[in-house]
């Protein structure tokens, strides 16, 4: 009974992280969208200075893009460390979360820039993406590697 008291914890703490996570990028969005209502009056009448859409874009384009990587972070910690199970964090919820986020950054892009320039910084955080995550495992492979001391000097190479 208490590895199904375990399992339970960890699921709820995984629903509460990822519900919580996703909210947050959400609600900044919405929260930027709101303040982009607020400047789309001339220029003179700005209650916010100096502050332009180009601005609050590119904001919400980072801010997007960290959720991105720290939602995925969470899915894959949460799914090898205390689910370890194989349906969840799945290649399904990474392609929803991605598809979420792509949706933001691309609005966000088309907002403020041209199609050839929506696609070509679409296409650079999608290579930053991919090679952080790619260093993300590299590191996490080395770590785990030291934690159970295997070291390149005592792998076999049979």
């Amino acid at each position: 009974m208490s590895g199904d008291t375990q399992t339970l914890q960890a699921l709820n703490t995984y629903l509460d992280g990822k519900i919580k996570r996703y909210n947050l990028m959400f609600a900044v969005n919405g929260g930027i969208f709101a303040l982009a209502k607020l400047i789309s009056v001339p220029a003179e009448s700005n209650p916010l200075g100096r502050l332009k859409l180009i601005h609050l874009s590119i904001g919400a384009i980072a801010f997007t893009f960290i959720m991105w990587f720290d939602i995925w972070l969470w899915g894959a910690l949460m799914r090898k460390e205390f689910l370890k199970k194989e349906d969840m964090f799945s290649w399904r919820g990474k392609v929803i979360l991605s598809s979420l986020a792509s949706l933001l950054i691309i609005g966000w892009l088309l907002a403020v820039a041209s199609w050839f320039t929506t696609l070509f910084v679409f296409g650079l955080l999608g290579c930053l993406g991919t090679v952080l995550l790619y260093l993300h495992s590299k590191a996490k492979k080395k770590t785990d590697d030291n934690a159970t001391g295997k070291t390149a000097s005592n792998i076999s190479h049979a």
